[in-house]
C-alpha cells in the first residue's frame, strides 16, 4: 500500500493526493462513528 502511494505521488502527484484525502476522510468519519457508538452503549 505505501508503495503504491509513493510511486502514485511521482506518477500523479495530484491524483493521488485528492485519493489520500478522500480516504483521510473516510478515515475520520468511521473514528467518529465509533465514538458515537461509544458514547450511546455508555449512555443507555
Amino acid at each position: 500500500m505505501a508503495s503504491g502511494l509513493a510511486a502514485g505521488l511521482v506518477l500523479a502527484p495530484r491524483l493521488t493526493r485528492f485519493a489520500m484525502g478522500v480516504a483521510s476522510a473516510v478515515a475520520g468519519a468511521d473514528f467518529l462513528h465509533f465514538g458515537y457508538d461509544a458514547a450511546k452503549r455508555l449512555a443507555g
